[in-house]
């Protein structure tokens, strides 16, 4: 991704955070964040994405035959 592009898809991303927690709230978490180690921020982030896979990606059982279940 073109460096342009992916600031401007940050830009839109922290403006509809910020929209949608309130700037209050969204301060709030911002400055969390950056309270983070880079560890804990890399710890967070592949939770995060683990929790998003599994969330669009649901287990499926395999079947070993063709009856209806």
């Amino acid at each position: 991704m073109p460096v342009q592009i992916a600031a401007e898809t940050h830009a839109a991303a922290v403006a509809r955070a910020r929209a949608e927690l309130g700037g209050t709230d969204f301060a709030a978490e911002w400055a969390a964040g950056e309270a983070l180690s880079p560890e804990a921020a890399i710890d967070l982030g592949l939770a995060v994405a683990a929790e998003l896979a599994g969330k669009h990606n649901p287990p499926t059982e395999a079947r070993t035959d063709s009856r209806p279940a």
